[in-house]
């Protein structure tokens, strides 16, 4: 704060044990923080000290375990002074929630004007955000507060958590974790970082520091090698400031969370370890930097050393990356074969008898693709797939349904082929044909079949095409069942078995960018074997190849990018007869929000009868007439939701959009309000059940009304009668429902908001986590609503959409759920639209997710 060294000393109430994992407080007590704003001299002399109190405001803890503003990062900010801290104590999960706060020192030292921040996406445990304030420019207005929520990718968020920009930078930087503020440096801007690193033998965690240095494009442009204060183990630096004399930097930094301690370290000293992310060396600087460490109790000042973190140093986590030499076959690292990493890597792989099981123990395994698929507004990969006709007479049905369920998915398709002439048949259906001679010679071709088969080939081809093109790679026999938006930058995918070939990582599916280094060495690999080994067995240069390069040092960064067989190979190349039942019997194979294809291996493909009941295979070989769109077969079912039958609301084009994803993985949907119109005490059907269970093979409908429908009871249907005026029947309802039990919950019910609000109140509980709650007809309320005593539900939603709370009277409380809303989206009823030039008849609501899951 100008010319003054503000300090914030964080004290807390519990002990590290020796693992630095487990917490230890006297008597069990909840882990408790208290902040103290310490006021220092040039020389790092104490000259005040106060303790910042919590807000006045400050709720009493809905969950008591961890109490207090936990690692606070001061920054001046509209002329005062401000931090933002991690807090738990706010939801009864205890959820680590990111606010920020300003320091009110005008009588006691209290944190106050605080605001809980909410970025997009699913719910995660929020920690480690590191404040930037950015001056305005001549002309432009104050200044701005943002935070880099993440450096890998880079995102930049504002002072309401929204999303402002997201770039890649040119290193890998997933292990970078939030540490300090930002500081004006060298034209742009600079940080500390730390990375967790582990001692494997010993089962304990250090943490690494590195400098970091954004541009003024918020690009990350600079790294320092990493280093640590003082010794191997938990230190935690949270502050980075300028000395008042605008040589050195001040760094506070915590030794296992029980001695603090304050750095200095010369600008000239971390100018020279600031390395360039665009042409960093190999190997490691042998040399170390010194910073000055000044510490706090009664320590005298000592010097702490930043050592670069060696290779050779016990419990190092860093490899030295080796490149095949070209032409030789690729060594496993180390002393362990291909079969002992990928065992390690994926443990689930060792026992794959039981499709259920396999499923979960897989689950945690992938939560990690979550950052790299995309949302709605994503643009699809281009897919490329290799095809050569070998007969006239052949019908290639299998070809023609993979690539067409790949455009109905979205994805621009690229079919390339020797006789690029022969496939003008697929044009019609939006594939692109392109001659294969543009990325392989024709004769090698030639050659290459001549001394093997097709599908050798065909490994090879996909290799040097994702080297020059990029993108994503599908063989021929899949079908996509919705669209696959990955943007990371590669994807492999496992089979359950093939280990006594040492066939782990199936080829079917590949995605690359552009000139990967791995795509070059894979495919230098494959022609050298195909010129030098005699024998050309299956596999050689494709899942075997490809598992035992991703198993050597010189693949080994490519293990981050493998995943389980449950995307696009839940059902195995042993298990094909899986394919002559039903999809009604294939619940434990297929329905998880995983599967986004289905890989037929060897599976019959002859025409055959289908309908309810039909092979699985049957439908796939027919995928646009058996997985039509919600909204072409909403048109099929006496429901308004579609586009021609009473009101014809169209809502079924929301609902496609927003629930396709989980045609498959959709549990355990609720509709309220069954009947059409008003209550029929002689309704024999419910439309929209049929519609939904028609469209979610493997989904139960929970059915709340008025009239009784217990006589449509059955395995994929239960109905519930109840008032939505009555409190004591939604609770009754609830109460036969577990928490978190529904994926979906749709409200056409009464339409009146008092009603429309108790039962959001009391059934938001029971819907999952990254679920959806609907609202339909908002436009039509009955009447005898008093609206001096009731806010209409439609505007209430949105000013919480607006405002993150109800700024009109909210009698039932529903602005105590904005914390959970994710998204909050409007849409309209076309028929209010056009009759009554009414926006917004729909309104979506989309509960916070844990990180990992996928929509």
């Amino acid at each position: 704060m100008g010319d003054q060294i503000v300090f914030l000393q964080r004290t807390v109430n519990y002990t590290l044990a020796e693992d630095n994992l487990q917490y230890d407080t006297p008597g069990g007590a909840p882990v408790h923080t208290r902040n103290f704003l310490l006021r220092l001299s040039d020389e790092l002399a104490i000259q005040s000290a106060s303790e910042i109190l919590p807000p006045v405001d400050m709720p009493d803890p809905a969950n008591g375990r961890v109490l207090g503003f936990e690692d606070m990062r001061l920054f001046g900010w509209r002329d005062a002074l401000w931090g933002v801290s991690c807090v738990r104590e706010l939801t009864e999960e205890g959820w680590c929630e990111q606010v920020v706060a300003r320091i009110d020192e005008s009588g006691a030292c209290r944190l106050t004007d605080w605001r809980v921040l909410h970025p997009t996406g699913p719910r995660v445990h929020e920690k480690n955000w590191m404040p930037h304030v950015k001056p305005g420019k001549t002309g432009a207005g104050a200044e701005t507060l943002r935070f880099i929520y993440l450096c890998d990718p880079t995102r930049i968020v504002d002072e309401q958590g929204a999303t402002l920009s997201e770039t890649s930078p040119a290193i890998a930087a997933q292990s970078f974790r939030g540490g300090t503020q930002l500081i004006a440096f060298a034209g742009g801007w600079l940080a500390l970082i730390h990375e967790v690193q582990w001692r494997t033998a010993e089962k304990r965690r250090y943490y690494l520091h590195r400098f970091v240095w954004f541009d003024e494009a918020d690009t990350l442009r600079k790294v320092s090698r990493p280093f640590f204060f003082d010794k191997k183990g938990v230190e935690f630096a949270a502050g980075l400031a300028w000395h008042p004399d605008e040589r050195q930097l001040l760094i506070s930094y915590s030794i296992t969370d029980s001695q603090s301690w304050i750095a200095t370290v010369e600008e000239a000293e971390v100018r020279s370890l600031l390395e360039d992310v665009d042409g960093l060396p190999s190997g490691l600087a042998d040399t170390a930097s010194r910073l000055t460490s000044a510490g706090g109790h009664s320590s005298t000042p000592t010097k702490a050393g930043v050592k670069p973190e060696r290779a050779e140093d016990d419990g190092a986590m860093c490899d030295a990356s080796q490149t095949a030499s070209e032409g030789k076959d690729v060594g496993a690292s180390g002393i362990k074969s291909t079969d002992e990493i990928f065992h390690d890597l994926a443990p689930f792989l060792r026992d794959v008898d039981s499709p259920l099981e396999r499923r979960e123990r897989s689950r945690q395994f992938d939560t990690r693709i979550s950052p790299f698929l995309g949302g709605d507004d994503t643009a699809l990969p281009q897919i490329n797939c290799f095809y050569q006709v070998m007969s006239d007479k052949a019908e290639h049905r299998t070809m023609i349904a993979a690539t067409t369920s790949m455009r109905a998915a979205g994805h621009p398709v690229r079919v390339w082929s020797y006789a690029p002439e022969k496939l003008e048949f697929i044009v019609a259906h939006g594939v692109e044909v392109r001659n294969a001679d543009d990325v392989m010679p024709r004769a090698l071709f030639e050659r290459i079949v001549a001394g093997s088969e097709i599908r050798y080939f065909s490994d090879i081809f996909r290799y040097a095409l994702l080297y020059e093109h990029g993108g994503l790679w599908m063989d021929c026999d899949v079908i996509l069942l919705r669209p696959f938006p990955f943007r990371g930058d590669h994807f492999f995918n496992l089979q359950w078995r093939g280990s006594h070939k040492g066939h782990f990582v199936c080829g079917n599916i590949i995605y690359a960018k552009p000139y990967s280094r791995h795509l070059r060495a894979l495919y230098e690999m494959s022609i050298s074997r195909f010129h030098d080994t005699s024998g050309k067995e299956f596999g050689d240069i494709g899942p075997k190849l490809l598992s035992d390069y991703i198993a050597s040092d010189a693949g080994a960064e490519l293990r981050e990018w493998v995943f389980s067989p449950m995307f696009f190979n839940t059902i195995d190349w042993n298990e094909i007869d899986r394919f002559e039942k039903p999809i009604t019997e294939l619940a434990d194979y297929l329905s998880d929000e995983r599967v986004f294809g289905i890989h037929l291996w060897t599976a019959r493909n002859e025409a055959r009868p289908g309908g309810e009941g039909a092979p699985l295979i049957s439908t796939l070989i027919s995928p646009l007439e058996s997985f039509p769109t919600f909204t072409s077969l909403a048109d099929r079912f006496n429901t308004d939701k579609n586009r021609h039958t009473g009101n014809r609301h169209a809502y079924a084009r929301i609902y496609d959009r927003l629930l396709s994803s989980r045609k498959l993985s959709m549990r355990r949907l609720m509709e309220i309000g069954l009947c059409r119109g008003l209550a029929e005490g002689n309704q024999t059907e419910t439309p929209s059940v049929s519609l939904w269970q028609s469209y979610f093979p493997f989904c139960q409908v929970v059915g709340v009304d008025l009239t009784d429908f217990s006589q449509l009871n059955n395995e994929r249907f239960k109905s519930f009668v109840g008032d939505q005026s009555k409190l004591d029947d939604l609770r009754g309802v609830a109460a036969k429902l577990d928490l978190g039990s529904l994926d979906v919950i749709i409200d056409d019910g009464s339409h009146a908001s008092f009603d429309e609000q108790l039962t959001l109140r009391e059934f938001f509980p029971l819907l999952a986590e990254g679920g959806w709650y609907f609202l339909e007809d908002l436009d039509w309320q009955p009447p005898g609503e008093d609206a001096a005593k009731i806010t209409l539900t439609k505007n209430l939603l949105r000013e919480i959409q607006q405002h993150g709370s109800a700024r009109s009277i909210d009698p039932l409380g529903v602005s105590a759920l904005a914390g959970q809303f994710a998204e909050v989206l409007f849409f309209d009823s076309h028929y209010e639209l056009n009759r009554a030039k009414l926006t917004g008849g729909l309104v979506a609501i989309r509960k916070r997710a844990e990180t990992g899951h996928l929509r």
